[in-house]
This record gives structure tokens, C-alpha cells and sequence, in this order.
């Protein structure tokens, strides 16, 4: 069941990038506690 779930602590996030047709992940942001991390993808470091 879907109420039987935990909540997600990390997510990644994806950008399309200006006149590209697939997106990258332009990262991943984690929480831990209180706080929210994000760390740069590799695919989007080497794309811009």
C-alpha cells in the first residue's frame, strides 16, 4: 500500500539542456535530518 511507504530521502534531478533532445541528471539532492544536499552530475558537468 501506498501510506505503507517511507518517505524518499534523496531524489534526482534532471535538466534538458538548450538544443539537446534527451535530458542529463544534473544532480542528486539528499536529506539528511534537517538538511538538503546536492551534488553535481557527472553527465551535466561534462555537458556545459
Amino acid at each position: 500500500m501506498i501510506s505503507d511507504q517511507q518517505p524518499a530521502d534523496s531524489a534526482y534531478v534532471w535538466i534538458w539542456l538548450p538544443g539537446q533532445t534527451e535530458p542529463v541528471v544534473a544532480g542528486r539532492i539528499v536529506r539528511r535530518g534537517q538538511l538538503h544536499y546536492f551534488t553535481y552530475g557527472r553527465s551535466y558537468l561534462l555537458s556545459v
